[in-house]
């Protein structure tokens, strides 16, 4: 225990992951007041269809941000000079992506379909749902590229902000025109422009942020990198937001209502396995000593937050869902089940640091973008048993997708999955006996495919060593 305990205290990669986890907790925490009176003031119906709306948004606004999120953190480091060009070039890419790609879609299932209630139906719904799903496009990229320049306090400002506005504005729908799900989409959208002003208000030269902003052009010979990124960041979110369309869709919205709301939820304690897989990245690049010991203090973390949130959602789960209403209890055995799912959550999310730490960045693209396929596909075979089967199917996928990727965050972590005849040793490059048993962990486990950095240095590509 007391190894345990100073293990947890020296790693930097527990320290930079609680950092990114308390700017969760601030605004996971208010998010889920805003669903609790958002409840209080409406229907369960009008939860539910304004929660397959926003994932909707967040979806289409994840899709629209084409990595370029994830490329600013290094690029933002290696040339800070050029940062107000390559900043304003993607805010404004991903800003225009999103709202012609939003407007686009919501005009073919509003107006060929006929499907998606008042916001696609209808010319000023379906300009509300582009203009959510542009500033979703726009702030997620904001919010890494504040991250990137070393701003992680107005990284938090932003998303505070965001979170008490939308959560003040719902009394106000209620009061001026009774809170619908167009209302709650609305505040949203509020909070959203709202915590960009806080940004520009914050700057210490905020006209310049207000100039035409670059063109593509500045964007010239990044596509690769920001390709690999966007596919990975887009998949591995994919799951938690198309699941609660198809709860909608396939059974009804008041049901979707008390499956969001635990995905919510549960949200608390898989956001400590994508902090850490980020943190393992930032900390570990070309270090795979490194990676090895932060490695195995991450995999014990993911498992503590696990049991604890079983044991909670055991205990407190149908008392915390019965706080916002009798209608939202049935989805108690599914919250439990969400929670179960983030150990296994926890491998994928460590495989996608081990696979970037190693140079592996197609492999884990590949790797993640067919898992989060799964999990969809059993999410949505098991619908025919309500909220619970969806929850069963995702946590089925999710432990399948753990047991392939298991392997390769083993061999990273230095464990022997299969015994082999000693070799004769030899010396490593960095002269740690350590590093030798790793690269043979990895030959075990993967054969000639895989090239472990710790039995001999990987040949990143330039892209990945400035991911």
């Amino acid at each position: 225990m007391n190894r345990l305990l100073t293990a947890l205290r020296d790693s930097s990669v527990l320290r930079s992951a609680a950092a990114l986890y308390g700017s969760t907790v601030v605004t996971a925490g208010l998010g889920f007041a805003f669903w609790a009176v958002a409840a209080r003031l409406t229907s369960p119906a009008e939860v539910g269809s304004a929660a397959a709306a926003i994932s909707a948004m967040q979806l289409v606004g994840s899709f629209c941000t084409f990595g370029l999120g994830s490329l600013l953190i290094a690029e933002l480091a290696r040339r800070p000079a050029g940062a107000v060009r390559v900043v304003s070039a993607s805010l404004a890419v991903s800003t225009v992506a999103g709202f012609a790609l939003a407007y686009a879609l919501a005009a073919v299932a509003g107006g060929l379909l006929g499907v998606g209630g008042p916001l696609f139906t209808t010319w000023a719904g379906q300009l509300l749902f582009a203009l959510g799903v542009a500033g979703h496009a726009a702030t997620s990229v904001l919010d890494l590229a504040l991250v990137g320049a070393r701003l992680s306090g107005r990284q938090l400002l932003r998303n505070t902000v965001f979170a008490v506005a939308k959560l003040a504005l719902l009394p106000v729908g209620a009061a001026v025109a009774g809170l619908s799900a167009s209302w709650i989409y609305a505040a949203w959208l509020a909070g959203t422009v709202l915590s960009v002003g806080a940004v520009l208000a914050r700057s210490t030269r905020p006209r310049r942020w207000l100039r035409p902003p670059a063109g593509p052009s500045a964007l010239r010979g990044l596509g690769g990198q920001a390709a690999g990124h966007h596919v990975i960041n887009v998949s591995a979110h994919a799951p938690s937001l198309v699941l609660p369309m198809i709860v909608a869709t396939v059974l009804h919205p008041v049901d979707n209502a008390g499956f969001y709301l635990a995905l919510q939820i549960a949200g608390f304690a898989w956001a400590v396995s994508v902090h850490l897989s980020t943190a393992l990245f930032a900390v570990s690049a070309g270090d795979t000593g490194r990676l090895r010991r932060e490695l195995l203090v991450a995999m014990r973390v993911s498992l503590l937050v696990t049991a604890a949130g079983v044991a909670g959602s055991l205990l407190l789960g149908s008392w915390a869902l019965g706080i916002l209403g009798p209608a939202y209890v049935p989805a108690a055995p599914a919250l439990t089940l969400l929670f179960a799912a983030s150990l296994p959550s926890a491998v994928k999310a460590l495989y996608i640091a081990v696979c970037r730490v190693q140079g592996r960045l197609r492999l884990a693209a590949g790797s993640v973008l067919a898992g989060s396929a799964l999990e969809i596909a059993l999410g949505a075979a098991g619908a025919r048993w309500g909220v619970t089967g969806v929850a069963t199917g995702f946590l089925l996928a999710t432990v399948l997708q753990a047991a392939a990727m298991w392997p390769r965050v083993a061999a990273a972590a230095g464990y022997r999955l299969r015994r082999r005849p000693p070799k004769p040793s030899t010396s490593d490059a960095s002269g740690d006996p350590e590093d030798g048993v790793a690269g043979d962990v990895a030959g075990d486990v993967t054969g000639d495919v895989v090239d472990d950095a710790a039995a001999r240095p990987a040949k990143e590509p330039a892209e990945v060593r400035h991911a």
